[in-house]
């Protein structure tokens, strides 16, 4: 009987720590970066968010621009604030942490596999 439910539980944490992980990387950039630099850099945040240059990929909506793209991931450009730098470090360590992620699925659907519980 548990075995039966072994491949349920399995599908339904990978997928809650998937959608943990996205919405994460989300809340960073559409509520903690967008507040603070709203509230302390609203100018040059505000110039950021109507830059046009965007070619459209399906996932631009996340990053609102390619110029806040851009600042996120090409840029270095801090205002010497600690705290930009630390939001930037925490939304780019998502390119780790998504990774991670499958390298674990793949790795944890191996040994589920071998163990016969899947």
């Amino acid at each position: 009987m548990i075995k039966d439910m072994v491949g349920y539980i399995y599908l339904i944490v990978i997928a809650s720590i998937f959608i943990f992980i996205w919405m994460r990387h989300y809340y960073l950039i559409h509520f903690k970066m967008n507040n603070y630099m709203s509230a302390k850099y609203s100018t040059q945040w505000n110039e950021m968010k109507r830059d046009t240059g965007w070619y459209r990929p399906t996932w631009a909506t996340l990053y609102y621009t390619k110029a806040i793209y851009d600042f996120i991931w090409r840029s270095e450009e801090s205002f010497d604030d600690e705290n930009i730098i630390s939001l930037r470090k925490k939304i780019k360590r998502f390119i780790w942490e998504l990774p991670l992620f499958f390298i674990g699925v793949i790795f944890f659907s191996f040994c589920l596999i071998w163990l016969g519980w899947l």
